[in-house]
């Protein structure tokens, strides 16, 4: 199979968040000068050969699991290192209101060429949105919709800039740590305990816990907490709010209060009172 898709675009599918503009599974890639851009965001996913891309003067290799994600309007060139070897590449081009918020504060935030770890996964989901039969427009705009924002999750966990950034490689590494505060969140944790269970230093730990969460770690032991002490002021309703608070590792009732509310915006006995639940 080699062959290229071109929806036609029309206004109802330029209102979706995540809108299809191009699709090319196996394309023999041949060389691309655009001092303009696509008025589209791009991923290029190498499968077989070697390429070359040209943004911002500077030079990048593509390589089989490996893909060029590139902006709207951004001037950029492209084509195979060995011009009598061909370049093969699975390509999709998408627009849409959702994508530039979905990106922002993510390794796919600029330009530039990303390792996949499972290039498999990606390719599967292009050749699905390829191979899907017809649909009704209406049907058919929301369903590439769907498919388009499933592929940009996948690509915001299986892609770093470097071998072992992705997101689901950091999410792996800080996985013992994750456990150990869903089985001890009662208890007094301490940083370097946490670190010695994945092998990092405090700092790195933290640095890397902040990038995969996106919240520092004593603030997501402090929404474990939260959450588990929901459950309890439910499941219990004839404790105390403090007593839940202790059982749940909050050593004084002023400082549960204050976390609580922090991160449900509300007390833990408004919490109750909201849940149909009145103590004397």
């Amino acid at each position: 199979m080699s062959d290229i898709l071109f929806p036609s675009i029309s206004q109802d599918q330029l209102r979706l968040p995540f809108c299809l503009y191009g699709l090319g599974m196996n394309h023999i890639q041949e060389p691309v000068h655009r001092p303009g851009g696509l008025p589209a965001y791009q991923w290029i996913q190498c499968v077989r050969g070697c390429g070359v891309l040209h943004i911002h003067k500077t030079q990048y290799t593509v390589r089989p699991g490996q893909g060029m994600f590139l902006y709207p309007d951004l001037p950029h060139t492209y084509q195979s290192t060995e011009p009598q070897e061909p370049w093969t590449v699975h390509f999709i081009c998408f627009k849409g209101s959702g994508v530039a918020s979905l990106l922002e504060h993510t390794q796919l935030s600029s330009s530039g060429v990303f390792t996949l770890n499972t290039p498999e996964e990606i390719s599967s989901k292009l050749e699905k949105i390829y191979n899907s039969a017809p649909l009704p427009p209406v049907l058919a705009y929301a369903r590439q919709s769907s498919a388009l924002y499933d592929i940009l999750l996948q690509l915001l966990l299986d892609t770093g800039a470097e071998t072992g950034t992705s997101l689901s490689t950091q999410n792996q590494r800080i996985a013992p740590v994750i456990t150990y505060i869903e089985q001890h969140y009662p208890e007094p944790l301490f940083l370097d305990t946490m670190a010695g269970l994945c092998g990092l230093s405090e700092a790195y730990l933290c640095q890397l816990f902040k990038k995969s969460t996106g919240m520092r770690i004593f603030e997501y032991i402090q929404q474990t907490r939260v959450r588990h002490s929901k459950a309890l002021l439910l499941e219990m309703p004839d404790l105390p709010a403090h007593t839940i608070g202790e059982m749940c590792g909050f050593n004084n009732s002023s400082y549960f209060n204050r976390i609580f509310k922090k991160v449900e915006h509300i007390s833990p006995g408004e919490f109750r009172k909201q849940n149909g639940i009145c103590r004397p």
